[in-house]
């Protein structure tokens, strides 16, 4: 039986682990590890079909610009011109990369403001908690493009 100590990142800490645990073949280690981001990845590619489907256009009505940015968050050509990227400045300000920009050119908004209408188009549409989490969770982080 292995008996471990996790680490504030989840991970089992060398020092604290016991020994037994480091016996452990370490391809068996890197297998587990790989099957379980196998396992994340097939969950997040479900979800994503899920809130594809839900709101879709002709699902829910929004405008074209909202539609474009869903399209973007979503992985999927829903407009023209299309978003192909989003980030979002470290003071809260959206920018997007239309198909064919070398950059992020536009200026789309602010992302409270994209985060409220979000969670309005979760409720509108009748999404279930986790859902509407997923597609909150699919705006970039500050400083991060999507």
């Amino acid at each position: 039986m292995v008996h471990a100590l996790r680490s504030a990142n989840g991970f089992p800490h060398r020092n604290l682990v016991r020994e037994e645990h480091w016996e452990r073949n370490e391809s068996e280690r890197e297998g587990e590890m790989m099957q379980e981001a196998r396992s994340n990845e097939q969950d997040g590619a479900t979800m994503r079909r899920v809130l594809v489907e839900k709101l879709g256009p002709g699902r829910v009505q929004v405008s074209p610009k909202f539609r474009a940015i869903l399209g973007c968050l979503l992985g999927e050509v829903w407009t023209e011109p299309r978003i192909d990227a989003l980030c979002v400045t470290s003071d809260g300000i959206i920018l997007a990369r239309h198909a064919g920009d070398l950059g992020f050119n536009h200026v789309e908004g602010v992302v409270e403001d994209l985060l409220r209408n979000l969670v309005g188009l979760a409720e509108v549409a009748q999404l279930m908690p986790e859902e509407a989490k997923a597609l909150v969770a699919r705006v970039p982080a500050r400083g991060a493009p999507a």
